[in-house]
């Protein structure tokens, strides 16, 4: 009969860099849930990173003003990746101020007499998120072959895409309507 390890001898499986999560649930939750699923995407991102927003509290913070911390949460992805022998070659300053800007320009526009810019300038900060997201994916992939990306939908995914699709639905049915 074959020798069984106990439990508690097993190597714990390794920790992943960042917030690893598949290209269809990053885009579906962003853009079902009005953009609240990127932060709590900044929030896993910041908790798991280790930069100094690593704590709960800072990083719940930090995820909420994410225009304004995503620099420090691509500066910490850079050095894990590079603790990792993977080097990200992102472009902190940039990506960072193209957030910025983007969800500035989505916010004052979405109060304008062209809601839609908003709606496309926010998708378009979304792609900017998701590009720090590709190369979260792309590290753990190779620092951590073991690892795979979060794809599972769970019922509070579920729940809040329903909600937010509802919510989206609305606003579009106002903003074509006239209504806005």
């Amino acid at each position: 009969m074959p020798k069984v390890e106990k439990l508690e001898n097993a190597t714990p499986l390794p920790a992943t860099i960042g917030y690893p999560v598949t290209p269809l649930k990053f885009w579906l939750m962003s853009i079902l849930t009005c953009s609240l699923f990127n932060i709590y995407w900044a929030f896993q991102n910041f908790r798991r990173l280790d930069t100094k927003s690593s704590g709960k509290t800072i990083a719940a913070v930090s995820s909420i003003f994410l225009p304004l911390c995503f620099n420090d949460l691509l500066k910490g992805l850079n050095q894990k990746s590079s603790e990792a022998g993977v080097p990200t070659g992102l472009h902190n300053l940039a990506l960072s101020w193209a957030f910025f800007l983007l969800t500035v320009i989505s916010k004052v526009a979405d109060k304008s007499r062209y809601p839609l810019i908003g709606f496309g300038m926010s998708i378009a900060a979304t792609a900017i998120l998701f590009i720090a997201q590709k190369k979260i994916n792309s590290v753990n992939a190779i620092a951590l072959p073991g690892s795979a990306p979060d794809g599972k939908f769970s019922p509070w995914d579920i729940i809040g895409m329903v909600l937010g699709g509802l919510l989206l639905a609305a606003n579009l049915v106002a903003i074509l309507g006239g209504f806005h």
